[in-house]
């Protein structure tokens, strides 16, 4: 039985496009803004059914939400812990080669994925601001002692 490509489906994949790796939640919330009447299942079960399909690419992130990549090609993901934002990252490609020829001690590899975590450029703002303010206040506090 062949898969029909509903309106549905067309509204979650142009939603998709706009969006930066979001997780089902989020293409829920913009397709619903469109379409009030589409269900939660439905989305869902389509970004499944995609990801499943190789036409969608389904990121396992820990810490966060399932998220979803319309670029299926293999490339790594950098996440921020603080803000949760999920964005492509560039790779030389002597590594990937290297990647690809580890010794798999007699596992046969499915899939494999590297997790490169940090904070992003507005989160680590807010960062180093927040250290410069505590350290502002330390001295303040040793001044006084």
């Amino acid at each position: 039985m062949t898969k029909r490509n509903t309106k549905q489906k067309r509204l979650i994949s142009e939603t998709l496009l706009g969006m930066n790796h979001p997780s089902a939640t989020m293409v829920y919330e913009a397709v619903r803004k469109i379409n009030p009447r589409i269900s939660r299942a439905t989305v869902f079960r389509v970004l499944a059914e995609a990801a499943a399909s190789g036409t969608l690419q389904r990121l396992h992130i820990p810490g966060l939400d399932d998220r979803f990549d319309i670029n299926t090609k293999k490339h790594f993901h950098i996440s921020c812990r603080a803000c949760g934002r999920v964005d492509d990252i560039e790779i030389a490609e002597p590594l990937l080669i290297q990647l690809e020829n580890i010794d798999s001690r007699g596992y046969l590899f499915e899939y494999w994925d590297v997790d490169f975590v940090g904070l992003c450029p507005k989160c680590a703002g807010n960062h180093s601001r927040q250290m410069t303010a505590k350290s502002g206040r330390e001295q303040e506090d040793e001044a006084q002692i």
